[in-house]
């Protein structure tokens, strides 16, 4: 049997207007329904028949079933029509057995619009990731589900789920625990799957939300890296399916913060290693830069700020080492002996020499903040910190801060865990009291008890190293 040739969609989208219910003593009232009609061939012309085609609607809860909100087949010519549809957003999902293609997008059906859309087929990939198995005893409902297109599979005792013949596209992938107060999403990634072939996912091997993964940096990509020459590394350019963190005022805000929307400020960061140490990318989005400080007696706050804390204990540590002590006798910032603390304000055309640094200094026997120079603390401690103006709302902050300035003897292990609490601190001209501020883990936990008035959540950034080269 000849193979069949790559199917191409020729679809539009049209919409009908048909009479609704009527009640007694009222006029009818008329309700919107619209149709999806399309034709599929191969390259050659010859109709693709029997391809089934479905959509789903776009929901923000994610729903685990197999089932479309509507769904049909190709006749004999190739062509298809779904009837009495709803308007709204739809993922359409076209598949073809024969071929092992198919086509997925979001769709807008409507009463005033007619869409053409002229497409290839993709090849169906396979996709296969793991979990760690420990997941299956906390969560013992747990599924991996695609949502745009309802697709859901169970893990097995090893860890390992598998999607087979999954169209290509960029899907939100989603662990949920299906629990008995319904579908609670546990993690969430982005991943694009390619034609053909099979993909294979490292996600993130903790269920934990709050983990921020450090990348191994091959040689040649540490190589491009220079404290100096204010600009951006290449490598971060390099970043598709891997994790960072998006800080937004609709899901960061802290506290009484009192953002203008989401144009107001954003924080995302991204995190890689070398042998050397500790690689950030800052990028930052704010409406209104104000100007760095110029005096020590000014208050940190008082200006736009990147605030970062790193420690060399995970997250769950940190907690029991501020409730036993461990902080020294400084108990208002929840830092522990071995975090470092770096409040990088940005400025405005002109960037900053210093930034306000917090840590447990042996000559005074707590943990206490100063004003450090970056110059300084380059010579003292090899950390290297470069603001970058890229615009009038957007600068980019790349630090490399050495594994020893964490208190660690040499490289750690993969899978070691720091402890990380992030955000934005931002200070406008109509709230120079007190910043707006972004936070992480703004549902998390308090870190310190004894001083919950001013918590600083912590998540982990987890490293992903394995060295040598």
């Amino acid at each position: 049997m000849s193979k069949r040739l790559l199917p191409v969609i020729l679809l539009s989208l049209m919409c009908c207007t048909g009479l609704g219910p009527q009640q007694a003593g009222s006029s009818s009232e008329t309700s919107t329904k619209g149709f999806v009609a399309g034709l599929i061939v191969d390259t050659s012309g010859a109709p693709v028949k029997q391809a089934h085609i479905a959509l789903y609607s776009c929901t923000e809860t994610p729903v685990i079933s197999d089932s479309a909100d509507y769904s049909g087949s190709s006749d004999e010519n190739g062509t298809f029509s779904l009837a009495n549809v709803d308007s709204g957003l739809y993922f359409i999902e076209i598949t073809d057995a024969d071929s092992a293609t198919g086509y997925v997008n979001k769709i807008h059906v409507s009463a005033k619009d007619t869409v053409s859309i002229i497409e290839k087929m993709l090849s169906l990939a396979t996709v296969r990731g793991e979990l760690d198995r420990s997941i299956l005893d906390k969560y013992p409902g747990v599924k991996v589900c695609l949502p745009e297109v309802r697709r859901s599979v169970d893990i097995d005792e090893n860890g390992i789920y598998q999607f087979r013949k999954v169209v290509p596209y960029s899907y939100t992938m989603i662990v949920l625990d299906n629990g008995v107060s319904g579908p609670v999403s546990l993690y969430s990634k982005e991943i694009n799957v390619h034609p053909g072939g099979l993909e294979l996912l490292r996600t993130a091997d903790s269920l934990e939300k709050y983990i921020l993964r450090v990348y191994k940096l091959q040689e040649a990509e540490s190589q491009e890296f220079n404290g100096n020459d204010y600009r951006v590394s290449k490598f971060w350019s390099n970043w598709a399916g891997r994790d960072s963190i998006l800080l937004t005022p609709e899901k960061n805000a802290y506290l009484s913060s009192s953002f203008d929307g989401s144009r107001d400020a954003q924080m995302s960061i991204k995190a890689a290693g070398d042998r050397k140490g500790l690689y950030l990318l800052i990028e930052i989005y704010d409406d209104q830069f104000m100007p760095a400080l110029t005096k020590d007696s000014v208050p940190v706050w008082l200006t736009d700020a990147v605030d970062i804390s790193i420690d060399t204990l995970g997250s769950e540590s940190v907690l029991a080492a501020t409730e036993s002590g461990y902080t020294g006798s400084n108990q208002v910032s929840a830092l522990t002996k071995t975090s470092k603390q770096f409040q990088v304000w940005n400025g405005v055309l002109v960037s900053p020499s210093r930034f306000r640094y917090t840590a447990f200094f042996n000559y005074s026997g707590i943990v206490s903040s100063m004003i450090v120079d970056f110059e300084a603390i380059s010579q003292n401690e090899g950390v290297l910190i470069e603001i970058l103006w890229i615009d009038q709302m957007r600068k980019v902050q790349e630090w490399f801060i050495p594994w020893s300035a964490l208190h660690l003897n040499g490289v750690p292990c993969a899978g070691k865990r720091l402890a990380l609490a992030s955000g934005y601190n931002d200070v406008d001209y109509d709230n120079t009291a007190a910043p707006d501020m972004l936070r992480w883990r703004t549902e998390g936990i308090f870190i310190s008890a004894k001083n919950d008035s001013m918590p600083d959540p912590w998540g982990d950034l987890k490293i992903d190293l394995d060295f040598p080269y």
